[in-house]
């Protein structure tokens, strides 16, 4: 019997201390990539202050919008729900202003995404509708309703925008996501079964990545799921529970330069990315109201450059986990090299390189920009230039054949006027010292 109980207890601190190993390692990945966290807001109805913040997006100017969903309260007999709006901050969490200065509270905001060209949508759960602004702030249109047709909503949550401008919302007790065209008319609907229930899920929120593939999050199934272009799921994510990897009631989600995806882990308090096929990457956070730790993290948005904004509904604010400098410069470095701007590129990955001289993406995709406007140079006839970009890539390929072939060649072409114009005035030369000795013999025959 001891020796029963006694396997089972080392069993059980086998368990533990893996556990532990895990949730070890995991934050040491995390310090390697966060370099501080800011935090702003806290409870209240003031300005910056928040009751439930729940969404966040960036904006095109590089802001952070958070939705506040506000609280509900019994008054009356019946059940009201008050305060609900949506703010504008800058990144240092400074307090901007309201995106409806002139217009009524929102509904319950739950939702917020921007199209290509700058409008920003607004999901209002109590009023089960979508409502659109422009960049000043001006409303241009409101469209939904409660229901179950199509077009109509009930208890909406997240959205997000494609790359044609249309609009896609997660269509909570619906089961269902819609589509809408960048009018607000209704396009079609995308339906997840879950096999282990055999009936649609309810989709919390919706993303696309940067290949143009929409994903999206079911909190009560504890799946991401991503879909192909014809609407049909290809991949799923994440089971129930605690460990890396699995979710417990996810919430909202989103991609990075790299396409990576993260998840607000709700509630195991975290923030979990895994790579576009699947893998598990990181953890965030662990539950806790000082900085670096979360409490039932809910929106989240990923900006350019790799920092991470969260809305941390339990804790009543809005933290950003900012990643270190090597991070930013290297995200900077990709998005520019993705746009084929190859100087900017090169620019951002010669930083890159002053803090990590060995970093192998920098150094490919150095040879890349330089090869690149090298030949750019070498086509419009600036042969110094070219030349010049040419032998920087031998800092770090030296063996390079073809980059040495392309040197020699600009050199030929650069100095072959001076060779030319050598060659010929050696000849001139010749030519002129045999005339003499010619006439100088015939003189003397004479």
């Amino acid at each position: 019997m001891i020796d029963i109980v006694f396997g089972e207890l080392m069993y059980r601190l086998t368990c533990l201390l893996l556990l532990a190993s895990l949730l070890s390692c995991s934050a040491l990945h995390a310090a390697r990539e966060i370099a501080e966290e800011v935090v702003f807001g806290h409870y209240g109805t003031g300005i910056g202050e928040f009751l439930y913040p729940v969404c966040v997006a960036i904006s095109p100017r590089g802001n952070i919008v958070v939705a506040d969903n506000g609280k509900t309260i019994k008054k009356g007999g019946r059940t009201v729900h008050v305060h609900g709006n949506v703010s504008v901050f800058d990144m240092s969490g400074s307090y901007l202003g309201p995106v409806n200065p002139e217009g009524e509270d929102f509904g319950g905001p739950v939702g917020v995404c921007y199209s290509p060209n700058g409008c920003l949508y607004v999901i209002e759960i109590q009023r089960h509708q979508v409502r659109k602004f422009n960049q000043a702030g001006n409303q241009l249109q409101v469209f939904g309703g409660p229901g179950r047709k199509e077009g109509h909503f009930r208890s909406p949550r997240g959205c997000a925008c494609d790359g044609e401008g249309h609009l896609y919302v997660a269509d909570y007790r619906n089961r269902r996501i819609q589509e809408f065209d960048k009018d607000g008319k209704f396009i079609r609907v995308i339906k997840w079964v879950d096999p282990k229930y055999n009936k649609a899920a309810r989709p919390r929120d919706v993303v696309f990545d940067r290949k143009g593939r929409l994903w999206a999050v079911y909190t009560a199934n504890h799946k991401v799921v991503r879909f192909d272009g014809f609407g049909e799921a290809d991949l799923v994510i994440g089971e129930e529970g605690e460990n890396l990897g699995q979710f417990k009631q996810p919430r909202y989600i989103a991609f990075d330069v790299r396409n990576n995806l993260y998840v607000s882990d709700h509630q195991n308090h975290r923030i979990q990315k895994f790579s576009d096929d699947g893998r598990f990457v990181y953890s965030y956070g662990v539950q806790g109201r000082a900085k670096g730790q979360l409490n039932f993290p809910e929106g989240i948005a990923i900006a350019n450059e790799g920092n991470i904004i969260i809305a941390e509904a339990g804790n009543k604010r809005v933290q950003i986990f900012v990643v270190r400098k090597l991070i930013r410069y290297a995200n900077k470095a990709h998005l520019h090299f993705e746009a084929e701007e190859w100087d900017k590129a090169a620019e951002w990955y010669e930083k890159v390189l002053t803090l990590d001289p060995a970093n192998s993406e920098a150094l490919q995709a150095l040879a890349v920009c330089y090869g690149t406007l090298g030949d750019e140079h070498f086509q419009r006839g600036e042969l110094f230039k070219a030349r010049r970009l040419f032998r920087k890539i031998t800092r770090f390929r030296p063996s390079n054949v073809d980059i040495r072939k392309r040197i020699r060649r600009t050199l030929w072409l650069q100095n072959k006027g001076k060779v030319y114009y050598l060659v010929l005035g050696f000849g001139i030369l010749l030519t002129m010292v045999f005339l003499i000795i010619t006439m100088v013999r015939i003189i003397r025959s004479e």
